[in-house]
């Protein structure tokens, strides 16, 4: 699941449908950092970044595409 997978970046915590935590791509003191486990999507309200787990890994482990698929896959 994306929760599984943001929290490798970020501590996540549950409020009503969504996870809110501190955003992994910026420097905050409060979270702005959205995950919507029902969708599959992140946001970021301070920054604007968004996506999927794709883009998220991508990002942040510096992979293109089809290198992402293979991180995933060998990791989960």
């Amino acid at each position: 699941s994306i929760i599984e997978i943001v929290s490798q970046y970020t501590t996540l915590r549950q409020r009503g449908k969504k996870h809110v935590g501190l955003c992994p791509f910026h420097s905050e003191k409060l979270p702005s950092f959205t995950v919507d486990d029902e969708k599959q999507l992140y946001h970021c309200f301070g920054c604007g970044v968004g996506g999927d787990i794709f883009t998220l890994v991508m990002e942040k482990e510096s992979l293109s595409f089809p290198e992402t698929l293979k991180y995933l896959a060998e990791k989960y």
